[in-house]
């Protein structure tokens, strides 16, 4: 079973929330430190996909939209995290531990 690996899409990125999680040993990249701003979102989750990593954003629309495509199209991806823009940034950085803590890649694969 593998542990969840984080990608920040260009929406979620927040430096405090990057390092708090880091800080608890989470792994965690951003569109910004691979150099993929600007790509689509679904080249975005592609790539999280290749790179067995699971795409967080706040894009809740098009993430949910590209999410049913993929399952029309019998295509695979490595999961997505929808999370909201009002919450703290303690209580997505608790969101987030207590998920990295409790499911398996294996667990959101194809899953929002």
């Amino acid at each position: 079973m593998s542990v969840i690996r984080l990608y920040l899409d260009e929406d979620s990125m927040n430096r405090a929330l990057l390092m708090a999680l880091r800080q608890r040993d989470v792994d965690v990249t951003t569109v910004s430190e691979v150099k993929r701003e600007g790509f689509s979102d679904e080249e975005q989750l592609l790539w999280a996909g290749q790179n067995s990593r699971i795409i967080c954003t706040y894009n809740i629309r098009d993430f949910g939209k590209l999410h049913k495509q993929f399952l029309a199209e019998s295509r695979l991806h490595a999961g997505i995290l929808l999370m909201q823009q009002d919450f703290s940034i303690g209580e997505r950085l608790y969101g987030l531990s207590v998920l990295v803590a409790s499911i398996t890649a294996e667990d959101i694969s194809n899953r929002i």
